[in-house]
Order: C-alpha cells, then sequence, then structure tokens
C-alpha cells in the first residue's frame, strides 16, 4: 500500500511560492521577449520601404512604369529617365539596401543607401549606386529626393599590351585570334621596360569576350585628358567572330616629350538603338609611364662605374639641367642604353635617375644592390622546384618588382610566367630560354641575401 505524505503547512507554503515564481519569471520573459520582437518587426518594415523605394528609383532609371504605391515626382522622374538612355535597354537583375535610417531632426524623414544592378540580354552588367530621402504618407511612400551614381560602367573588360614597332608586323599578320593573342603575348613590353629614349609603340586593345554585332573598339591619340581624341591613321579595329582587337600607335616613353593620352574608344552594338548609342571612353592611359624613379628600378639591367668626371642630366642633351655630378669610380646602375644617341640612362648612387653620356661609363655586369626576395625554406644551395607553389609564387614576386612579370602572383608557373623569365634572362646577358637554372637562380636570389 502506498504511503501517504502529510503535509505540513510550512511544505504548502513553499509549494506556493514556487507556483507564484514561475509565474513571475514566465511573465517577465514574455515581456523581454515581446521588447526583442518589438524593434525587428518595426526594423523589417522600415527595410521593406527602403526596398521599394530601391526599385521605384531603378525602374525610373531603366525608363521602366511606377512602382505601386511609390511616388516619385515627374521632375525626379524624368531626371531618372535621362541619366543614361543606354539603361533602358537593360532590365532589373539584383538589388541591396546597404544602410537605412530615420532623419535626425525630422522623425517622418527616412534615407537609404543602395546598390542596384542591372543587365542586357547580352549579360554586360552594370552596377548603380543609389541614395534617397522619402517619407511615409497614409498607404503609400513619397521620395522627396534621390541621387544615383553608376560604379561599374556596361562595358566590355579590356587587356591592354605594349607592342614595339619592329615587332608589329609580325602582329598584324596574324589570320586567327588564337595567333593574334600569342603574339600579342609573346612581343609585349611591360610597362616598365618601355624604352628611356622613346619610341614608337602600338597600343593594342583586346576585348575579354565577345563583342554583339555592330559594336566596335577603337584606340586613339590625344592631347588633352578630355574628349574622344582622334583615331590614328593606320589604326586598325580586328573582328574574329565577335572577339575584338583595336590598335593605334604613339610615341611611348618615361619621361621625353609631350604628353599625349592614349584612350580606348567602345561603341555599343545592335541591342542598344542607333540613337543613343555613342562612343564611350573605356580605358585612358597616357605616354608618361607613372613614377620614374619606381619604373627605372624595375628595369635595371646591368651596373657601371664611371670612367671620369661625369655630368648627371635630366635629358640625354648636353644642355639639359644638371641632376648632379658623379666622380670616378662611382658606381651606378644602368636601366637603358640608347641605341641611336651616345647616352645611357641610369640610378645613380642616392637613386636619382638621369642621363650619362656613354662613352664616360664602364659597364661591369650584373646589377648593384639587388632587391631582396622572400623564399622557401629551401637551402639556396639547392635548385627550387617550380611545382612548389611557395617557391614559384616567390619568383613571380621577383619577375613582377622588376617589371617583367604582370600577370597573377599564385604559384601557378604557366606560359605567361615562362615568357617573363626568358625576358629577363635575354635582358641580362644569361640564355635566351624559359629553362630554369641554378645560375638563373643564382642571378635573381644571390647568395646571402
Amino acid at each position: 500500500m502506498r504511503a501517504i505524505t502529510e503535509y505540513t503547512p510550512r511544505m504548502v507554503l513553499a509549494a506556493q511560492t514556487k507556483t507564484i515564481v514561475r509565474k513571475l519569471l514566465t511573465f517577465v520573459l514574455c515581456v523581454i521577449l515581446l521588447i526583442a520582437i518589438t524593434p525587428k518587426v518595426a526594423w523589417s518594415e522600415t527595410f521593406q520601404e527602403a526596398r521599394s523605394v530601391l526599385r521605384a528609383v531603378a525602374a525610373a532609371v531603366l525608363g521602366k512604369t511606377e512602382v505601386e504605391n511609390v511616388l516619385l515626382p515627374a521632375t525626379l522622374t524624368k531626371n531618372l529617365k535621362e541619366y543614361d538612355p543606354v539603361y533602358h535597354y537593360f532590365s532589373l537583375s539584383g538589388l541591396m539596401v546597404n544602410s537605412h535610417g530615420g532623419d535626425e531632426k525630422n522623425e517622418s524623414i527616412k534615407w537609404l543607401q543602395g546598390t542596384v544592378l542591372f543587365e542586357n540580354p547580352l549579360l554586360r552588367r552594370a552596377v548603380v549606386d543609389v541614395s534617397a530621402r522619402y517619407q511615409v504618407k497614409g498607404n503609400g511612400i513619397e521620395i522627396l529626393d534621390t541621387s544615383v551614381r553608376t560604379i561599374a560602367v556596361p562595358i566590355p573588360e579590356i587587356d591592354i599590351f605594349y607592342i614595339p614597332e619592329q615587332h608589329n608586323q609580325s602582329v598584324i599578320a596574324s589570320t586567327t585570334l588564337y595567333h593574334m593573342m600569342s603574339n600579342l603575348v609573346e612581343y609585349a613590353v611591360p610597362p616598365a621596360q618601355i624604352d628611356a629614349f622613346g619610341g614608337k609603340y602600338y597600343i593594342y586593345a583586346a576585348a575579354r569576350e565577345r563583342l554583339e554585332n555592330e559594336s566596335s573598339l577603337w584606340v586613339s591619340v590625344a592631347n588633352t585628358p578630355e574628349g574622344l581624341g582622334t583615331i590614328e591613321e593606320g589604326s586598325q579595329n580586328f573582328d574574329f567572330e565577335g572577339w575584338r582587337i583595336a590598335v593605334g600607335s604613339a610615341q611611348m616613353t618615361i619621361n621625353a616629350g609631350s604628353t599625349q593620352f592614349i584612350k580606348i574608344i567602345y561603341r555599343p552594338g545592335a541591342s542598344v538603338p542607333e540613337n543613343v548609342r555613342g562612343n564611350r571612353v573605356i580605358h585612358v592611359t597616357t605616354n608618361k609611364l607613372g613614377d620614374e624613379t619606381e619604373l627605372a628600378q624595375k628595369s635595371i639591367k646591368s651596373s657601371a662605374s664611371i670612367k671620369q668626371t661625369a655630368n648627371f642630366r635630366t635629358k640625354p642633351d648636353q644642355n639639359a639641367p644638371l641632376v648632379g655630378q658623379l666622380a670616378v669610380g662611382q658606381k651606378v646602375n644602368i636601366v637603358d642604353v640608347s641605341k641611336t644617341q651616345p647616352w645611357a640612362y641610369v640610378i645613380g648612387p642616392e637613386n636619382q635617375v638621369g642621363y650619362i653620356y656613354k662613352p664616360l661609363l664602364s659597364i661591369t655586369g650584373a646589377p648593384n644592390n639587388t632587391p631582396k626576395a622572400s623564399l622557401s625554406s629551401e637551402p639556396k644551395s639547392k635548385i627550387m622546384s617550380l611545382s612548389n607553389p611557395v617557391n614559384s609564387s616567390a619568383l613571380q614576386q621577383r619577375l613582377t618588382d622588376l617589371g617583367y612579370y604582370s600577370g597573377n602572383v599564385d604559384g601557378k608557373w604557366g606560359a605567361s610566367s615562362r615568357k617573363a623569365l626568358r625576358t629577363f634572362k635575354a635582358a641580362n646577358g644569361l640564355e635566351d630560354s624559359s629553362i630554369w637554372d641554378m645560375k638563373t637562380q643564382d642571378f635573381l636570389f644571390p647568395k646571402g641575401q
């Protein structure tokens, strides 16, 4: 028989207290949960309002119909539709509210910043940044003001190649896309190796994708950064079943002569009506190649010593201003030696750059003060295996620092890496090949460094 429990008054009081505490805790938890949920509900409503505003602005830029329950004043609608008529032939493929909130001075006014993604039938994409201020009125939303800015334009990606005049005919003679691209890779000169004394180079612009019918790609040269420039006489536009390559020419140099602006011009094709196509500048560079000292340091070919007191000049001209004067026995690094003039372009003992009369130099061999490079933990006496991504990355970075390699430093030793190595070896008096050997390793990574 089960025993009967006899409850005392104290036990009854304890049981009642536990019940009251349990109910009180349940009530407190419900209140906390309600407080936590309420802002999220409000935040969610504001977020959906912001998305509606973003969608309405995007629709106006695309020239599409208005979004339900969102009022966009006529003036704003007109400005957005006229922002870029090319977008009228795109559609909205995505949108994102980056941030949103309320106006500190007027709680009824809200703001947003967002991004929209447009896409056309050829999958050409454009990214547009949007900001707006709006207020909720009844069951609708009124947009007060907005601004849009294209941050990724709907244009093809372009690769640029600089080809010395003496190799241009080999590229021009290419009859297939494969042969032309192979020749471009073979003969292209990195910007850091452009002739320090100036020379004629052919600039090739190759689209990374097929372009639509009736589109075009051109290289132009101008004396100012504004405008489209003029198409150089002799410029050409190659079409390999939609893969376009354009070529123009210009005098390229590091620091001599007047500045010219080289522009790549793109004109949309059949997907955009003729009356709104227009020519667009999609890439601009100049024949002056950036920081002179940095470029020179990447292009050092050999070293030399001064045979007799030499004037160090800013240009290859005996009347040019002096950089300084170098004494007998001082060391310089040679960046380039003119084939037609008695001048050498050098880096002096204090990293100054300039020109020295060539007969005053005694060329001695490898560059002075070769920069240090990052290697794997393999001993220096052992040949670095390029199948090891650490080693191949170190070599790619070294060739990049010297201006011979312009690809990705990713540890993948492919055709572009081999070409850079071969170019380096040929420029420094080593065997004209892409073979990686101990002699080349010691030249690039001197022992003890």
